[in-house]
């Protein structure tokens, strides 16, 4: 099921498309706390990969 990846999954996209819009506005108004979280995310991923 993952042999295209997500950019060729069409529902994955146009969801990820809508959910863009129409949280766009909350996403300006909380770009602080999204960053710190996305800052988070991306930290526990470089660790899982570092220490499978």
């Amino acid at each position: 099921a993952r042999v295209g990846g997500p950019a060729v999954d069409p529902t994955r996209t146009t969801n990820r498309q809508l959910a863009h819009r129409g949280s766009a506005r909350y996403l300006r108004r909380r770009s602080k706390a999204l960053s710190a979280l996305n800052y988070v995310v991306i930290v526990r991923i470089l660790g899982s990969c570092a220490n499978p």
